[in-house]
């Protein structure tokens, strides 16, 4: 099997996992042989994206686009996907063995980490900034 780790479920993280899933696993699927597989996992703290794009009509008018519609859920919009093929974690990364080639991640609601065993890794996890 092959893992396709994507750190990172905002609109960079979640548009690989659905072009993907969608246009190259099959493609890639169909010529592998049958002992060998692709699977993506997703790692995102949170469960939900954000689409920022919608955010700012949201605000100017709550009764044409209600306040949670710039919000996703992820598991929601994979959920057609078999198991074998998507695989969706929360928890926050929190570190990478690069000569390991495996990802230390601390879940939302456990101080215990999990570690998972990447192949290719792609990290989407955007920018953040401290505030005051």
């Amino acid at each position: 099997m092959h893992n396709i780790v994507i750190l990172g479920g905002n609109f960079a993280g979640v548009s690989t996992v659905y072009y993907l899933l969608r246009h190259v696993l099959p493609l890639l699927n169909s010529t592998s042989s049958e002992n060998s597989g692709y699977h993506v996992i997703l790692i995102s703290p949170s469960d939900h994206t954000y689409f920022k794009i919608v955010a700012p009509r949201a605000l100017l008018s709550a009764e044409k686009i209600p306040f949670d519609k710039p919000f996703a859920s992820i598991p929601d919009a994979f959920s057609h996907y078999k198991t074998s093929e998507f695989s969706f974690i929360q928890g926050k990364t929190v570190g990478i063995d690069e000569a390991a080639k495996i990802v230390s991640i601390r879940g939302v609601r456990t101080i215990k980490n999990t570690f998972v065993q990447y192949n290719s890794l792609i990290m989407a996890t955007g920018t953040s900034s401290s505030s005051l």
